[in-house]
């Protein structure tokens, strides 16, 4: 049987600075980032592709990291960890990310 996303993708959702509220004069809490995990399929770039960013800039990959597509935004520079039934796969930051009508991908 095939499964069509193994691997597991691990991040950290961003982390927000405390903030104050003119309005009621107060501070909101400073919140850390969460360890969050998703299901991937990650692909090697095996054949030396690149991708192109949004400004034009050719960028040189390892893998493509396939998601469902609901899966929430990566951003540029944020490090991922993917990871597989015999350990860690990758550890690198997100080149690219796009939603499709099938899945969403990820460039790192």
């Amino acid at each position: 049987m095939i499964t069509q996303y193994p691997d597991i993708l691990k991040y950290k959702t961003p982390s927000v600075d405390s903030v104050y509220d003119q309005n009621n004069g107060t501070w909101s809490e400073a919140i850390s980032g969460e360890e969050k995990e998703l299901k991937c399929r990650a692909e090697m770039n095996s054949k030396g592709e690149i991708v192109q960013s949004a400004d034009g800039t050719q960028l040189n990959y390892s893998y493509t990291i396939y998601m469902e597509v609901d899966a929430p935004v990566l951003f540029y520079g944020q490090t991922v960890e993917v990871s597989n039934f015999d350990g860690v796969l990758i550890k690198d930051t997100v080149k690219k990310f796009s939603r499709g009508q099938l899945n969403a991908r990820a460039w790192v």
